[in-house]
Order: structure tokens, then sequence, then C-alpha cells
């Protein structure tokens, strides 16, 4: 990689813009950055660090605080890289996270890191961590091996020159990083001491297999073996020469072995083959045997057969025995039946003469209904005109209850009518003392208003005073802060610049004590020394350094803190004081008397309070006769509303006391004519019960009546019934004992053309009939062993013609 030019701005202590163009000593192969302490050397290459992987040269130092302290907050940190790298140029932009001034509008913004990177090969890439992997990948190496090809770091150096060799390897093993290399050295040293282990393990199981072979009549084969130092080559060759002197043996061996194998089997095949064959004669005598024995079961076999034949002729005739017995057992049913419908049929007859009797005594009573009728008619029209009577005189009382209430109403209208004319003229001589409340009540309420929206404006003012004098209070007391904290952080700083210069120049004098002529120098590799650096006394060490740092980071951070909360602070008043401006329309200027403005405004407050409350009272008092005057108008309107309601009222009342006047004396006329048609009957009850008397006497004939003749002919139908019944049964009796003749002779012809001696034998014969199929299974199973035994033993004979038994002794 070639550095052609680098240009930052706002960087480390650079407060302004700076361009190295490094083009213009592109022909020098060695050149020097000097300058005092704290005068950018180091920064320059944190900028090309920076630039390339986001991070300065030093592990101390943050991306965060690379910004410079002395430029303005307008100004942006950035840096841009221009390199070279196998005829590529390429341009890297970097910019860390920072807080700069707000294009528009007052304060400051936080901007977010930024990267970028641009060539003719890999064109236009964005982005803070994909330019950075973009760099590892075009330059081969990462971060940390940059910083340890490019430069030493400065705090390592002391250290360095005043260790002896051993602390001096664990310095440079630091500074280089090259702990995983002694890791890996370490590593490999302990792997060959477990192969040399692991190897002599071997060795020793080798002696112990070569001290446990077996020689004889190898003198050569057992001198190695008894050998200190055994040479296991020329031992692996005797015995391979052993081996294969071996292997021909057993060659032979195998092919002996194969003869004898052939011999056994052929010997084998002969025996199984004369085992099948003695098998055989075995079998066949098996089978005589078998045959024998089941040729003497033959004569049972043959009853079975008897039996079977005998079973299935009765199957054929008991239909016969069974219909006999169906028959029979119809005809006793119907003999029954018979006798039962002829004893019903005479306790019928008997029940119908007494019926008759009955008839004849209540047909003389049938004959009074009509007398009996006529009373009954006559009753229930008195009974009719009785209610309506009942009803009319309950009218009647109903009308003079009107009579009376339709008067006294009318007296009570009459009354309130006249009280109520004399509240509607007490309410209007009231409702005129309230005729200018509403114009006045306006008139206040607008003036109110207006007082409201003025102080409201006014309240609003005095908090944004009050707001503003707060914030003064504040800013005064943070630039008192702020000064003091820039003060206490440019003195740190200036302390910090010059003991680390003083503890630089300190190790390179340290480093120079060391130098000896025509040997090269570890900086630069020069031979030649011709002005050493001096050995400087009283300088820090690191660790009080590194303490002075950390106290120029805490005094920054304060410095930091109060100057933003001070800018906060400015712009928090100047909106303030613009929306002051903004509402009263006046430029204010820098400093203006807040107190006097606000004594001002708090004085007009009050005087309006004071009014306001004056405007308070009397809209209240306003308010209260306004609710006073609705009341009255509301009880006018109810008490008008009222006074032509009850003016109805009457007049509609007037009309029905004369119509109900009139109605009364047509209803009193009408209740007398009504009493003379009704006669002696006061009640419903006496009437009532005299009615019920009769009709139940008239019910009571007509339901015995008709009861007797509906049993007349129930008793008729029934005899009728039962007397075609008996007739019926007579004949199907006759039947059933004519077909029952003809099935017996029947069942005794078919008994004697099956050869059965009697129908007992037939019975006993019957009751087989669920052993049949048991009984044809056995004689068929019987007949199909016999014939396949006969059929094996016959097979058997015919393989064995020409054979006889063999002694398998002699094989």
């Amino acid at each position: 990689m070639k550095l052609l030019k680098l240009r930052l701005a706002a960087f480390g202590p650079y407060k302004d813009q700076l361009e190295l163009d490094f083009n213009s000593i592109s022909d020098k192969l060695l050149f020097l950055i000097t300058g005092p302490t704290g005068s950018g050397k180091t920064s320059i290459f944190d900028a090309i660090c920076f630039a390339l992987f986001g991070e300065a040269s030093g592990e101390s130092r943050e991306s965060n605080s690379l910004r410079s302290h002395f430029a303005s907050p307008n100004e942006e940190t950035f840096v841009e890289l221009e390199f070279s790298l196998r005829d590529t140029v390429y341009t890297v932009y970097r910019s860390p996270r920072q807080e700069i001034s707000k294009t528009k509008g007052s304060g400051t913004t936080v901007k977010v890191p930024y990267a970028h990177l641009k060539s003719s090969k890999e064109g236009f890439i964005v982005g803070y961590s994909e330019v950075t992997k973009k760099v590892e990948e075009i330059l081969g190496i990462n971060k940390k091996q940059f910083r340890q090809i490019v430069m030493l770091p400065q705090g390592e150096f002391r250290k360095l020159l005043e260790a002896n060799s051993k602390e001096r390897e664990e310095i440079l093993r630091n500074i280089f990083k090259t702990e995983e290399y002694k890791l890996i050295q370490d590593k490999l040293k302990d792997r060959a001491k477990e192969i040399e282990t692991d190897i002599g393990q071997h060795r020793k199981i080798l002696d112990s297999h070569v001290n446990n072979i077996q020689v004889e009549h190898q003198k050569d084969l057992e001198e190695l073996i008894s050998a200190k130092d055994k040479n296991y080559t020329e031992i692996i060759e005797l015995l391979s020469e052993e081996n294969n002197t071996d292997e021909k043996i057993i060659s032979n061996l195998e092919v002996e072995s194969k003869e004898i194998e052939h011999i056994v089997i052929e010997l084998a095949k002969e025996i199984t083959k004369s085992i099948e064959i003695n098998e055989k004669f075995i079998r066949k005598d098996n089978l005589k045997a078998e045959i024998i024995e089941l040729q003497n079961q033959e004569e049972n076999i043959k009853n079975k057969e008897s039996i079977v034949k005998k079973i299935e002729n009765a199957q054929k005739i008991k239909h016969f025995d069974e219909r006999i017995k169906s028959i029979k057992d119809y005809i006793n049913a119907k003999y029954q039946d018979l006798n039962k419908a002829t004893d019903d049929s005479k306790i019928q007859k008997e029940n119908l003469e007494q019926i008759r009797i009955e008839l004849s005594k209540v047909k003389q009573e049938n004959d009074n209904l009509d007398i009996y009728n006529g009373n009954l008619v006559l009753l229930q029209d008195k009974r009719k005109k009785l209610i309506q009577y009942l009803d009319e005189l309950e009218n009647l009382k109903q009308m003079e209850s009107n009579h009376h209430n339709l008067e006294q109403s009318l007296e009570n209208l009459r009354n309130n009518i006249n009280k109520t004319l004399e509240e509607i003229n007490s309410t209007t001589q009231e409702l005129s003392k309230y005729d200018n409340t509403e114009e006045r009540y306006s008139q206040v309420a607008i003036e109110k208003m207006k007082i409201d929206t003025e102080l409201t404006h006014l309240k609003n003012d005095q908090r944004l005073l009050e707001d503003i004098a707060e914030c003064l209070g504040t800013l005064n007391a943070l630039n008192k802060k702020y000064k003091t904290s820039k003060k206490k952080y440019e003195d740190a700083y200036n302390r910090y610049n010059y003991q680390l210069e003083l503890y630089l120049r300190s190790q390179a004098g340290i480093l120079a004590q060391l130098l000896k002529e025509n040997e090269p120098c570890p900086v630069c590799g020069s031979t030649t020394h011709p002005k050493k650096a001096e050995l400087l006394e009283d300088v820090l060490s690191k660790e009080e350094l590194d303490e002075l740092k950390v106290e120029l980071i805490e005094k920054e951070k304060e410095y930091k803190k109060y100057d933003n909360e001070l800018n906060k602070t400015l712009s928090v008043l100047e909106d303030k004081k613009m929306t002051y401006q903004e509402d009263h329309h006046v430029l204010i200027e820098d400093y203006f008397d807040v107190e006097e403005i606000y004594r001002e405004t708090y004085k007009k407050i009050t005087n309006l309070q004071q009014l306001e409350t004056q405007f308070v009272r009397e809209l209240k008092e306003l308010e209260d006769k306004r609710k006073i005057k609705k009341e009255l108008e509301e009880k006018k309107k109810i008490l008008e509303n009222d006074y032509n309601t009850l003016k109805a009222q009457y007049e509609q009342d007037t009309k029905s006391f004369n119509e109900v006047d009139k109605q009364y004396v047509v209803q009193k006329n009408k209740l007398n004519n009504l009493k003379q048609e009704i006669g002696e009957y006061e009640s419903l009850q006496d009437i009532d019960k005299e009615i019920n008397i009769i009709k139940t006497k008239i019910e009571t004939i007509k339901t015995k009546f008709e009861q007797l003749l509906q049993r007349e002919q129930e008793c008729k139908s029934t005899i009728v019934t039962l007397e075609t019944t008996i007739r019926h049964l007579n004949d199907e009796i006759i039947s059933n004992k004519q077909e029952l003749n003809e099935t017996e002779k029947q069942f005794r012809n078919k008994l004697t053309e099956y050869n059965f001696k009697d129908y007992e034998e037939y019975c006993s014969i019957v009751v087989l009939d669920e052993r049949l199929d048991t009984f044809k299974e056995e004689i068929n199973s019987y007949y199909n062993k016999l014939r396949n035994k006969k059929q094996s033993l016959q097979e058997l004979e015919n393989q064995l013609a020409n054979l006889t038994p063999v002694n398998l002794e002699l094989l």
C-alpha cells in the first residue's frame, strides 16, 4: 500500500482543515515527521488508521474522542485518505459520531458515524462497517495487524529499553501481540513430548510381541530375537520367509482335505437314500396294520348307515305326525270355546227377561215428561226476567250515585275556577317587577367576558415573565460554572501535554544510552549516532501520566457538560423572549427590566380581578332574578292552562248531569213493570233451586229409560252373536275330525311303506334326528381314511417292488 494524500478537519489538535500530499515526496524512500510534543504527529497516524479501520492507532484513544476541542460547533470532523495498491487508487472518507450545530434553527444535533469508499475497481461503497470490511479485504490485514506493522506504540519505549533479555522478550511480545505464537510453540513442544512417549510405548509392545515368537531350527532368527537392540526389519524378513514355507504346506493340505470331503459327501448321499428306503418299508407295514384295524370297524359303520337311512325316512313322514298333533290340539281348543259360548248364551237370555220387566215399569214414568218440561220452560223465562230486573236495579243505584257525584263535582269546579282567576291576576302583577332583568344581564355578561379575556392574556404574560426570570438566574449560575470548568480543563490539558512531551523525550534518552557504534538503531536503523538524546530527570512514570490523562478526561466531560447546559438554557431563553415579542408585537432588547414589567402586569391583573368580582356579584343577583321571573312565567302559564281545562270540564259535566237526570226517571219506570212480571221470586237462588229439582227429575227418567233400552239391545245382539259362534264351532269340529281320520290313515300307510314296525319304533328314531350329520361325517371319514390308506399302500408297493431293506451298519 502506498499513501498518496491525507485530508482531515477538526481532528485531534487540528482545529481547521489540513491536507498532506505524499505525492510530493514519493521519490523519497525514507522521510521523517517531526514536531514538539502535542503538535499532532501521532494524530496523523491516528487519522490514517481511523480512515482505514474506524479506530485510532493506539488502543487508549477512542474514535468518539477524536474530534478537536478547539473546533467551532459548525465545523464537521472528518478524514479522507487516498492510497494506491496493485495499480488501483482508492479514496476512503470517514467521520466519527459528533455533536455539531443545527443547519436550521439554534442548538446542536448528534451526527451519526459515516464512511464511504470509492475506486475504479470496487465502485462506490457506503456504510461504516461495510467500508471497514472492504478495506481489510483489499489490504489483506486487519486493524490489529496494521498497528503491529506500521508503528510501535509510544507507551512501550521505556519498558523495552530498561528491561533484561527475558523481560524485553515479554515486552516485545506484548508490543507485537505475539502471545498466540508463543502459545503455538508451547503446544508444539507438548505434542512432541507426547509423540516421544507414544513411540516408547509402541516399542515396548513390539518387544513383547517379538519375544513371544516361537522359533525352531532357525538359528539366525533366534539370535535376532534375543539381541538387545533388535533389528525389526531383518526379523520381519526372516518371519516372512518362514511364513511363505508354511503357506505352501497349508496349500497341499487343503487339496487333500477337498478330496476327502468329496468322498464323505458321496457316502452321506448313499446313507440318506438307504434311510429313506428303510423308512418306506416301515410306513408300508404301518399302513397294512391301519387298514386291518379300519376293516374291523366295518360292521359298526354298516349299523350306522342303517340308522341314517331310517332317520331320513322318519324325516320324510314327520310332517304327518306333526299335522295329526296340530289337528287334535285345534279340536280340543274348539270344544272349550263351544262350551263357553253355550254357557254365555244361557246367561244372556236370563238377563234379557229381567231387563224387559224393568222397562215396562219405567215406561209409565216417561209418559209424564211433557208436564215436567212445560213447568221448566215457565220457570226459566221468569229467571231471565229476574236477572234483567236485578241488572236494571243495579243500574238505577249507579245512576243515583253518578247524579250525586256530578252535582258535587260542578260545585267544586265553580270554586276552582274562581280561585285560579285570582292567582293569575296576582302572578301578572309580580312579573311586572322583572321587565328589565334580561337586558341588564346581557350587558354585564359581555363586560365580564371582556375582562376574562384580558385577564387570561395577562396571566399568560405573568407566567412567561416568571420563566424568563428563572432562565436568567439559571444562565448566570451556569455561566460561572462554565468559565470555572473551562479554566480547569485548559490547565489540565496543558499540564498533561507538557508531561507527555517530557516522558517521550525521556524514553528517547533511555534508548540513546544503549546505542553502540556500528550497530543499527532500533527506531531509525542508522549505524551512526551523531547526536544522542539526553537523559532527563524528574519525569513522571507511565502510571502517573495515565492518572493525569484520566483527570484530563474528567475535566473535559465536566467542561462539555456545562457547555451543553449553557447552550440549552440560552436556547430556551431565546424561545421565551420570541414568544413574548410575538404576543405583544414589540422588539425586545438583549437586556430589559423583567421585574418592572412583571410589577406592571401584576397591578393590571389585581385591578381587573376586583372589577371582575363586582360583575360576578351583580351577575349572580341578576341570575337569581331571571330564575324567579322564569318560575313566575311558568306558573302563570300553568294557571292559564288549568283555568281553560277547568272551564271546559265544567261545561262538559253540566251537560252530563242533565242527561243522567233524564235516564234516571226512565229507568225507575222500567223496574216497576219487571217487578209485576216476576211475581213472588226475590232472588236467583230461590228460582234456581226449583229449576234444578225439575231438571234432575226429568234427567233421571230419561237416563234410566235410555239405559234399559240400550241394555235390551246389547243383550239381544250378544245372544245372536253367541248362537252364530256355536254353529261355526260345531261345523269346524266336524270338519277337523274328518281331516284327522284321513291324516292318521295316510301316516299308518307311510309307517308300513318305510319298514317301521310300529309308532314306538318311529318315535325312537325321530329323537336321533339331531345326530344325523354326526353319523354321516363319521361314515364319510371312515371310507375316506380307508381309501387313502389303500392308495398310499399301493404307491409304496410300486416304489419298493425291486427293493429290499438296507443294513446301515454295513455301509
